[in-house]
């Protein structure tokens, strides 16, 4: 029985070393296979050729007949089609990359430069238009058209400052389309671009205000930038503190709305004094309303962003949850707000029936934002912010077109002293 215990564990052991042996010689062979892979072809065939020895590994380890097999298949087929049909694919391979990329860029720059915001600055200009228009009978559109010059520059410079500030307290190290990242960190380029615009829409409103005759529009909208700085330039950054929406609301409704009222009233005055009756504050309120529901939707995807850098903004303080539930219930309060300025004669029911319409838009931006949330599709909710910026330009639309149409189809003096 020892003698053949003896021989039973000679012959394991001989078993054993034929395995090995025959692994080992699986081995080198797919080593050889990705060899002639890296001598044959570089670039994208070079990685089918490899592929193809992982698979010799993980299917002929044990067997070095199928790794000999493959090494001769692979060769040959390197040798008929290495410089022909995976050149080919490489080429390909690499144009739809650089098209890929191009493509996401652009996104990027489109996303960066925000070219819908800007309708935070022509909706006022737009309605302050149709109530000049209400009361006088016409608008000097040159004279329009730099006070619109002005607000957009204006407005460039709020939005390149924001960038420039946001990257110091890096609380958009999640925000791929921030102006700073797309120019390789430059924070000094992105301010002295910021400050350019600013002087050059400091210039064009300036001008506009002086042929105005009514220097309170000027002092206005200095006002307004004011607030736009204190948003969030140092040392106060009151975005950081929750206070994003009121300086919003202030800054685009009774400030920037009436601005552009007296502007361009005095303007078609002949420089006389203006005053500002009840239905240009009503208008002044709602779009301020819409501006500042912007801002409050633009914070829905940052929760986690926001909350690393320290920024007390709404759906921090609320959670999601909770900023959704306050975003519906601002809808309401906003069409009982058009209710109540209709009813008190503040109004006119030509605008109101109008903005009756806008409700489904409205509704349409919670439903989006509630279902993206309800699926876990966070950064999909980017996207809300431009939904509120498609109301903000229907219900500012159609609220000058109702302004006008008071005067077209009813009479002015029921809003406007007789000229």
């Amino acid at each position: 029985s020892a003698t053949r215990r003896a021989s039973a564990a000679r012959c394991a052991a001989r078993v054993d070393r034929v395995r090995a042996d025959r692994s080992r010689r699986g081995r080198a062979t797919t080593r050889d296979v990705e060899r002639r892979a890296t001598r044959i072809g570089g670039g994208g065939e070079r990685w089918e050729f490899q592929a193809r020895a992982r698979r010799a590994r993980e299917n002929g380890r044990a067997r070095g007949e199928g790794g000999k097999e493959i090494a001769t298949r692979t060769s040959r087929a390197g040798a008929l089609g290495a410089g022909e049909s995976f050149d080919e694919e490489a080429a390909r391979a690499r144009r739809a990359a650089t098209t890929a990329a191009a493509n996401r860029g652009l996104e990027l720059w489109w996303r960066a430069v925000k070219l819908p915001m800007y309708a935070v600055a022509w909706i006022p200009l737009l309605c302050a238009a149709a109530l000049t228009y209400c009361q006088f009978g016409f608008v000097d559109w040159r004279h329009a058209g730099t006070l619109a010059a002005g607000a957009t520059a204006t407005v460039a410079w709020l939005n390149l400052s924001n960038d420039a500030f946001d990257s110091e307290t890096n609380v958009d190290a999640r925000k791929p389309e921030s102006i700073v990242r797309l120019m390789d960190g430059n924070v000094r380029a992105v301010h002295a671009i910021a400050i350019g615009c600013l002087v050059g829409g400091a210039a064009a409103l300036w001008s506009a205000c002086e042929a105005s005759g009514n220097p309170t529009s000027w002092r206005a909208l200095v006002a307004a930038v004011a607030l736009g700085y204190a948003y969030q330039g140092p040392p106060f950054r009151l975005s950081y503190k929750g206070l994003g929406e009121p300086l919003c609301f202030t800054a685009f409704g009774p400030l920037a709305t009436v601005a552009f009222y007296i502007a361009m009233a005095g303007k078609a005055a002949g420089g006389a004094a203006v005053t500002v009756p009840a239905i240009v504050a009503s208008v002044a309120i709602l779009l301020g309303c819409t501006t500042a529901f912007i801002l409050f939707t633009s914070h829905f995807h940052q929760e986690q962003g926001d909350r690393a850098a320290g920024k007390l903004s709404p759906v921090v303080r609320l959670g999601l949850p909770g900023a959704l539930l306050v975003a519906d219930n601002l809808i309401g309060a906003h069409y009982a707000t058009i209710a109540t300025l209709a009813a008190a004669g503040w109004l006119p029911y030509t605008a109101v029936f109008g903005l009756i319409i806008t409700y489904p838009l409205a509704r349409h931006i919670v439903d989006f934002a509630q279902d993206r949330a309800d699926a876990g599709a966070i950064e999909d909710l980017f996207y809300t912010k431009y939904l509120a910026v498609r109301y903000h330009v229907v219900h500012g639309v159609l609220l000058a077109l109702g302004v006008v149409a008071q005067r077209a189809f009813l009479s002015p003096d029921l809003f406007f002293a007789p000229l």
